[in-house]
């Protein structure tokens, strides 16, 4: 839709003559640069829509290729997405290019890779213990070509594996409640948010967070707080203001309360006492993480 070479200045443009574009149908409008996706659930409203888009684009001097105009498809590829009913996961062509992506041996074809999966990141319970070897060697310090080892073979083949044999995330419902399950080891935190599904639970979201240095030298019992902290801000775009139950293996908020917990600065701990400690977060104790079978908690029946 012209503007190429400057796509922030083409989605602006783009968004101002949205701005004037007023759907009857009761669509759900999203634009992502130039990347346009009206949703809705009757196939009717969806083409009438439609059609009001593509006509008033071209009232405002746009164009655009009609093999990229899909019609009511109940499946849609969306930014390297596949979107069926409620479900989000990557395309197969994202999944191949990963996949058959050669082995980096320079730091600028490190970067290229490592770039690639952090936009996949979200669907990787534990990518920054993945990732965390392989981001060494795109470091000021690092030397241009990579030595690979054995360890670090074994971190990238893990890692593109993960990005591709993950099940289907769920799309968000803000009609359900969420649960946000927090985990941290070797000071890395590691998330998952999930939502009820029948029976079960549902993944929506990964988070996989390497805590800073400063928190890495506390006790352990601290790290689960400065995980939560980090991860109840990190998963907010998707929870909002809606109701987030909390699981993790440390009493947080008694920590926290607790006269003796100085190790951080007052502002940050206050900080963090406030992300914790948020009305729409219910905190409660768990044994384990979903997904991770071998971990090692402390019971503790003082959170609520």
């Amino acid at each position: 839709m012209g503007f190429t070479k400057s796509p922030m200045v083409n989605a602006a443009a783009v968004k101002r003559d949205l701005d004037s574009l007023k759907l009857k149908g009761g669509s759900t409008f999203i634009q992502y640069t130039d990347a346009l996706l009206i949703a809705i659930s009757s196939v009717q409203a969806c083409e009438k829509d439609t059609v009001a888009l593509l006509n008033h684009f071209q009232q405002c001097g746009h164009k655009a290729s009609l093999s990229n105009v899909h019609f009511y498809l109940p499946e849609i590829t969306y930014l390297d997405y596949i979107i069926p009913n409620g479900l989000r996961k990557l395309s197969p062509e994202r999944e191949c290019t990963i996949m058959h992506m050669p082995r980096p041996t320079t730091k600028k074809a490190m970067l290229s890779f490592l770039d690639m999966t952090t936009y996949c990141r979200q669907r990787t319970f534990d990518y920054r213990s993945y990732g965390e070897p392989l981001r060494t060697y795109i470091l000021e310090t690092a030397p241009k070509y990579i030595k690979w080892t054995a360890e670090l073979t074994n971190c990238y083949t893990k890692l593109k594996e993960a990005l591709c044999t993950v099940p289907a995330l769920g799309l968000q419902d803000c009609r359900l409640p969420f649960h946000l399950y927090v985990f941290e080891r070797d000071g890395i935190a590691n998330t998952v948010l999930t939502q009820k599904y029948g029976s079960g639970r549902r993944p929506v979201a990964y988070y996989s967070v390497s805590l800073r240095r400063v928190i890495k030298g506390f006790p352990a019992c601290l790290h689960s707080v400065a995980a939560t902290a980090v991860m109840v801000e990190r998963s907010a775009s998707i929870v909002l203001v809606y109701q987030c139950t909390v699981c993790v293996s440390h009493a947080v908020v008694l920590l926290l309360n607790s006269a003796h917990t100085n190790a951080d600065t007052e502002v940050a701990r206050g900080n963090t006492h406030a992300s914790v400690t948020a009305k729409e977060n219910m905190l409660q104790p768990v044994l384990a993480v979903p997904l991770f079978a071998k971990t090692r908690h402390t019971k503790n029946k003082n959170v609520k």
